[in-house]
């Protein structure tokens, strides 16, 4: 899948994740067990990556989902807010050349794909989990592969 013409240059990828497998009944749920397994799933996957930052929603379950990748990469978690999320997909790709991970949620993943013109070949709902969306940009054209990490 292919989506629009970006103005940069160099080559700019990010890899999109949501949050891993979080508790129910708390406002701001932390990770469950086997949420944690799925983040540390995620650093494994992410340990040959050449990380130039991760970000994260202000969310707990969403920062405990790339925490073990950043204490991996000996990289900060920078925060953003959730509406913000297609902004700074746009500011990322306005740069020069970087790698990025990006931590999200099932209802805001739509609208970081719009931000970069793409759309997901399937409905991301409340039941899916390890998803690893790697968007590619390069000479100006943003491309969407599919890959899955954690159990």
């Amino acid at each position: 899948m292919t989506g629009m013409k970006f103005t940069m240059t160099g080559f700019t990828t990010l890899y999109i994740v949501r949050h891993a497998e979080k508790a129910i009944a708390e406002p701001d749920p932390a990770l469950t067990e086997r949420g944690r397994r799925r983040a540390l799933a995620l650093a494994h996957r992410m340990a040959e990556v050449a990380l130039d930052a991760i970000w994260s929603t202000d969310w707990l379950r969403t920062v405990e989902t790339v925490t073990p990748t950043a204490r991996l990469h000996v990289l900060n978690i920078q925060v953003y807010a959730t509406q913000q999320g297609p902004d700074l997909c746009r500011e990322i790709v306005g740069r020069p050349a970087s790698t990025v991970l990006i931590a999200a949620h099932s209802n805001t993943i739509d609208e970081l794909m719009d931000a970069l013109a793409l759309t997901l070949p399937f409905k991301l709902d409340e039941s899916r989990y390890g998803d690893l969306l790697i968007v590619t940009i390069e000479a100006g054209k943003a491309k969407l592969q599919l890959d899955r990490f954690g159990p």
